[in-house]
Parts: structure tokens; sequence; C-alpha cells
């Protein structure tokens, strides 16, 4: 007996990515440099996520990281390319112990070094700078 499922992986590939409003994110700062969590936090925020207060991390990082929940693996990879995190970074598996205070998070970003000093390439220029244009009335 045949049950004729023979194209059952086919469905499971072409899962659309979930909305980023369906994506809750925690940035954790991995580093000493303060406010680094929350710069990217408001960065990725503007990108239409769902984010958790950022905290720091358990520990020090040297490489920026990012940890999914079962589930989240292609989310996880469209933050971490959100955050203009390097081409090398994988994301993984949330650990336990978690890596801070991570609450109801489905992807967690540990800032390192790597990034902790770099503005996050997400956030528009145009929002940051004050308006000189007089034009919009």
């Amino acid at each position: 007996g045949s049950d004729g499922g023979g194209d059952a992986e086919a469905t499971t590939t072409t899962v659309p990515l979930k909305a980023p409003s369906k994506v809750t994110v925690v940035v954790l700062n991995g580093t000493s440099v303060s406010g680094a969590a929350g710069k990217y936090s408001t960065a990725l925020g503007t990108a239409g996520y769902t984010m958790l207060d950022p905290g720091d991390a358990a520990t020090k990082v040297p490489a920026t990281q990012v940890f999914f929940v079962a589930g989240f693996e292609r989310e996880a990879a469209a933050v971490a390319l959100a955050i203009g995190a390097p081409a090398t970074l994988t994301p993984a598996a949330m650990p336990t112990p978690p890596p801070g205070e991570v609450g109801a998070a489905n992807v967690v970003i540990v800032i390192g070094t790597d990034l902790a000093s770099v503005t996050p390439t997400t956030a528009a220029p145009t929002t940051v700078a004050p308006a000189t244009s007089t034009t919009a009335a």
C-alpha cells in the first residue's frame, strides 16, 4: 500500500517567513559598551519586529550571537541580516540556560564587540538627523 504522499517535503520548504510583527526579539548587550543593545533594539523595532526590553547578557562575547527557539531558525537569520551581522554568523538553537533575560522571545541577539560600536544598518539616517527641509508643510 502506497499512501501517495511523496510530496510532503515540498510543502515544508515553501513556508513563508513569519512577518516581523509575529517575531518577538530581545537584544542583550554582551559588551561593556553602554547602550549597544538599546540601539539595536530600536533599529529592529523600526523594522517591524516585536521587541522586548533590551538587557545585558550573562557573559561578555567577542562576536555577536543570534539564538532562536524551535521553528524560528529562518526568522533568526532574517534578524541577523537586519542588524548587519557578519555573514559568517550562523544563528544557533537557544542554549540552556539562555544567554540572559530572554522572556518570551523567539529570537535572541547577543551583541558582541564586533557590532557594539557600529551603527545598525536598519537605522535610517533620515530619522536621526533633524529635518532641514522646509518644503514639508
